[in-house]
């Protein structure tokens, strides 16, 4: 809000799309983007900038199966392929233990790298483990074009 001057904001929060059990073990990739939009005008307190976003988000998940290319096509009719339509900012939590416990015997371990662009203006993703007690990472991309390391 505060670098785009403006009160009515959308974020990208990607979902796995995995809500059929038949699918939970399954490897590839379900993920759809859900657009959250917020309206944070009105200086709301704390307390009621939580109750928007919860209204927000419950709404937003309740439409999950919309697939992100067909809310696009049915909001905009022409689309400029310079950036990503609907939102410029994304926000992923994702709860990922260490191991991949649906092959036995098989581990991950996370790699760090530079894609070197990013997909959107600026990019927030939190690496969480809610079942294990890890310090939480989170990881900030951002377009250079845009943002320097000073913002």
């Amino acid at each position: 809000m505060r670098y785009s001057n403006r009160t009515d904001i959308a974020i990208g929060v990607p979902v796995a799309n995995r809500q059929h059990p038949a699918l939970e073990n399954m490897l590839g990739t379900f993920v759809n983007l859900l657009v959250m939009r917020c309206d944070l005008g009105g200086s709301p307190t704390f307390s009621e900038l939580l109750r928007r976003v919860n209204e927000v988000t419950q709404d937003a998940y309740s439409h999950q199966n919309m697939p992100f290319e067909k809310l696009v096509e049915e909001i905009l009719h022409t689309r400029d392929m310079a950036y990503t339509p609907l939102v410029q900012v994304m926000f992923n939590m994702i709860d990922a233990p260490g191991s991949l416990r649906f092959i036995p015997g098989v581990k991950s371990t996370p790699v760090q790298f530079d894609r070197g662009i990013t997909q959107f203006d600026i990019s927030f993703s939190a690496n969480v483990h809610l079942d294990e007690i890890i310090e939480p990472q989170i990881a900030i991309d951002y377009n250079t074009d845009l943002f320097d390391g000073d913002d």
